[in-house]
């Protein structure tokens, strides 16, 4: 791996500035916490349209849920963008609740932030052995879909690629990250 470019009086350059700036991992946080906060405001936008005092335990349960996910997601980005291990750990447990797609009559169950490229396999409950696989693409939107008694009359089962995706740039920036971690725990000797 080649070294930043140093300026004079052995400061970073712009050039080497930008580029730890824009590292996979800090895209990623930096896309955590922008997905985390747009989302809680559609979740308070969505809360306030559909009246606080008619809200139904049932939904009012799965909004305040979907809140705590989009908080998590802002805490995980700016933990991840100082390089904690909890940073690490939450970015992995946001990301990984992202990734099942999951439709029947009883349950559905999608959240997703950014984007999504859910990849899935339906499977028609009317006795017939055909197996129907699809995607969904969406770009630029923030929305989660939990709903209990639908009536889909198909089983669908799937996974949104796009935090697999994401949890892979994490892994593998994990050796970084541990680098700090050891620095950090290690105990600094002083010069006599």
């Amino acid at each position: 791996m080649t070294e930043p470019v140093v300026a004079r009086g052995g400061r970073p350059s712009s050039a080497a500035k930008l580029l730890h700036l824009l590292s996979p991992r800090r895209i990623v946080a930096f896309i955590e916490i922008a997905c985390g906060i747009i989302g809680s405001y559609v979740i308070l936008v969505r809360l306030v349209e559909s009246g606080l005092s008619t809200l139904p335990l049932g939904t009012g349960l799965i909004f305040a849920c979907v809140m705590l996910l989009y908080g998590l997601s802002v805490v995980a980005g700016f933990q991840l963008l100082k390089g904690n291990r909890a940073g690490y750990v939450l970015s992995l447990l946001v990301q990984a609740l992202q990734i099942p797609v999951i439709a029947s009559d009883y349950i559905i169950y999608k959240i997703y932030g950014l984007t999504t490229l859910a990849l899935f396999i339906q499977i028609p409950k009317t006795g017939d052995l055909d197996i129907y696989f699809g995607y969904e693409l969406n770009w630029l939107f923030v929305g989660f879909q939990i709903f209990v008694d639908n009536d889909i009359n198909r089983l669908v089962v799937g996974m949104n690629a796009v935090p697999a995706l994401f949890i892979l740039i994490i892994w593998l920036g994990r050796q970084g990250l541990r680098r700090g971690w050891e620095a950090a725990a290690s105990p600094v000797e002083t010069a006599n």
